[in-house]
């Protein structure tokens, strides 16, 4: 996994930028976490693990911007799209993906929109030399 890693930062000139949307910063009940991770592995962490693990790598942190409001907006947007859609879209997907996927899309604007659960972008690169 290293190599993978390496020869995927290689190209970047010693930079790494990614986002992390499951950023604890209040309380989350469990039924909300079932359903945020309902549709895959995901894994939760409290405010300073990105940044332990930047500076772990042998990186240093350039940014970090707090993305958190895009992330209520553009879910309940998508959330609110797909309910004016709601037939065809359970139809083609099937009634329980549909549910499934709208819980989800609701639950993740609620927990971004009280800032419960946050989304930060990181921007990191290696120390000059």
């Amino acid at each position: 996994m290293r190599q993978e890693f390496e020869s995927a930062f290689r190209p970047l000139r010693g930079r790494l930028l990614f986002t992390d949307a499951l950023v604890l910063t209040g309380p989350v009940s469990k039924p909300e976490i079932d359903v945020r991770s309902g549709l895959g592995f995901y894994l939760f962490v409290p405010p300073g693990v990105n940044e332990a693990a930047i500076v772990g790598a042998g990186l240093s942190p350039l940014e970090i911007i707090d993305r958190t409001a895009a992330a209520a907006a553009i879910a309940a947007r998508w959330h609110d799209v797909r309910a004016r859609h709601a037939a065809e879209l359970a139809q083609e997907e099937g009634a329980a993906w549909y549910d499934q996927r709208q819980r989800f899309l609701a639950t993740t604007a609620e927990l971004a929109a009280s800032g419960r659960m946050s989304r930060f972008l990181y921007l990191a690169a290696k120390p000059p030399a």
